[in-house]
């Protein structure tokens, strides 16, 4: 039993050749395999080694262990497996040969990650949109963009693809700042995941932060104003604003709340698992609930068709019932927003820009005037301590301003 080197006649993009295998278990069985490593000819010897000099030096000992590692592998595969079973089929299932996404470019990693990985829906959807973007930036570089050959110049020309795509007429629309920031942030996840799957050491990529200007959300008043409005005639419309009102007491992000169950209010308390922390903080969010919230789950009881604590409407038609019920109660003061694209400030009615998150913000925004303990309120909300994001909820407005200054300078003189 033995293996042996060779290469490749063809070459990618980048000039480099395959690494191929040759496994040898008997005369009658022989199988050719592709490694998956691409080397240029400069580090290949006749003999089947690699090595090379200069700047190369770590980049080749990486794919010579890369190499090294996989033939242990396919050693220690045929020393415990009877002759019999060692097809070729079998070896490269074994020994991770027969992945799809080998040899391909950065947009097979990015389908891959969306398959494999347990994922909420939207995440899902968004690692999936992530592929089909890669799989266009490769098509117009004319060769697949293999992750080895991602560093920072990469990521830069990538993202000034995704900044311009929308003048090659392909029906895509502009792309703001903050957008183009949240697909760096998976696009690295991608990259991490393709070097383990690959055994490389990604190159570090900086991330930029995202802009966001002051959050507006729903005061206690509008909240109640919304709440008692008369919708009767309405059915529907009452419905989710009912549901919206709920999302409004609890904080609960819509992706959580599209999976409560009935078991998860128990004694008058919420209890979930966030969804988008589960792996990485798996810790249960307790939120007890206001007698208001309480009541609007006894009264949605057994409307979801799929068993849900509360009848959900997708996103988009969510959002609209929103709009459309802080319209008709006459909630419809100006804000003002962060144009996406341009980030320049757009002042807009507050019934026309509202969402399901600003449930959340609304949540946060009249706890952190009330409590103004970060600790406590994101205990709540299941945000981790110092979170980046939990600051963007807490509107620092001038009655907190006001507040810590009479706290720290007392009135005790006067003119």
């Amino acid at each position: 039993m033995k293996i042996t080197r060779s290469l490749s006649r063809k070459r990618d993009y980048a000039g480099r050749r395959q690494v191929m295998l040759r496994l040898t278990i008997d005369h009658y069985r022989q199988h050719r395999l592709k490694s998956g490593i691409h080397v240029p000819d400069s580090w290949w010897h006749a003999d089947g080694t690699i090595s090379a000099a200069g700047h190369d030096t770590l980049a080749c000992s990486r794919a010579a262990g890369r190499l090294a590692a996989l033939e242990t592998k396919i050693y220690e595969l045929c020393a415990a497996t009877p002759r019999e079973m060692l097809t070729a089929a079998y070896v490269r299932e074994r020994c991770g040969l027969s992945a799809s996404c080998l040899g391909r470019g950065l947009s097979a990693y990015a389908e891959a990650y969306a398959s494999t990985r347990s994922l909420s829906e939207s995440r899902s959807r968004q690692y999936a949109t992530l592929a089909r973007m890669l799989a266009r930036f490769e098509r117009s570089c004319g060769h697949p963009a293999q992750p080895e050959c991602w560093n920072a110049a990469m990521v830069d020309r990538f993202v000034r693809f995704l900044s311009e795509e929308h003048t090659t007429g392909n029906g895509t629309r502009p792309r703001g700042h903050n957008t183009l920031c949240s697909i760096v942030s998976r696009l690295r996840t991608v990259l991490r995941y393709a070097a383990a799957s690959l055994g490389f050491e990604p190159r570090p990529i900086a991330s930029q932060g995202e802009l966001y200007g002051t959050p507006f959300f729903l005061s206690a008043a509008e909240l109640r104003a919304l709440s008692d409005a008369d919708m009767s005639a309405a059915p529907r419309l009452s419905e989710q604003r009912h549901v919206f009102v709920f999302q409004c007491l609890t904080g609960v992000r819509l992706s959580d709340l599209q999976r409560l169950r009935p078991h998860c209010v128990h004694e008058g308390t919420l209890e979930y698992v966030a969804q988008k922390t589960r792996n990485a903080r798996p810790e249960a969010v307790r939120v007890p609930l206001h007698p208001l919230a309480l009541a609007i789950v006894r009264s949605l009881a057994g409307r979801d068709p799929r068993g849900r604590l509360l009848p959900c409407l997708t996103p988009a038609r969510y959002n609209r019932y929103i709009r459309a019920a802080l319209e008709r109660c006459g909630i419809t003061r100006i804000v003002t927003v962060l144009d996406p694209v341009t980030l320049s400030e757009r002042h807009r009615r507050i019934c026309d820009v509202a969402s399901s998150h600003m449930a959340r913000r609304t949540f946060i925004g009249n706890l952190y005037r009330t409590a103004k303990d970060p600790s406590l309120i994101s205990s709540m909300s299941g945000h981790k301590d110092g979170s980046k994001s939990f600051a963007r909820y807490r509107n620092i407005d001038d009655s907190l301003k006001a507040d810590l200054i009479m706290q720290t300078f007392p009135q005790t003189h006067t003119i």
